[in-house]
């Protein structure tokens, strides 16, 4: 779902998800887990102020609990941040979390340049 989400439209996305919305997987989510339903929502909208702050919460929730989950999360998460004006924010959350999530490899290039675009952004207010 979250590979499939950025390449389709929002109207699009929206069907996906009403589609999927019982499916054992998203339907029987418990605790901080149930926000990952109100996160794919808010990716298939577009809406960045919306992703950002829910995959911050995530984060700090505790649901980048493996490598893969930490990365989207925190990419998510700087992704929002930095569009909505607060790149400051995003260069903080790279430095709590990167670490866990580039445990087991490089940070890629989407992540590359959300922390060039973070660092960047935060040295110049």
């Amino acid at each position: 779902m979250t590979r499939v989400l950025p390449y389709l439209s929002p109207s699009e996305g929206r069907e996906v998800l009403t589609a999927l919305a019982n499916a054992p997987c998203l339907r029987d989510l418990q605790g901080a887990a149930a926000k990952w339903p109100v996160l794919l929502r808010h990716v298939a909208a577009r809406d960045a102020q919306g992703f950002g702050k829910v995959a911050e919460e995530m984060l700090f929730a505790g649901q980048g609990n493996n490598p893969v989950k930490t990365r989207y999360l925190l990419a998510m998460a700087m992704l929002g941040h930095i569009h909505t004006g607060q790149p400051g924010r995003a260069a903080a959350l790279w430095s709590r979390f990167a670490p866990q999530g580039l445990s087991d490899a490089p940070p890629g290039l989407v992540l590359e340049l959300l922390l060039a675009l973070a660092f960047a952004g935060a040295s110049r207010r």
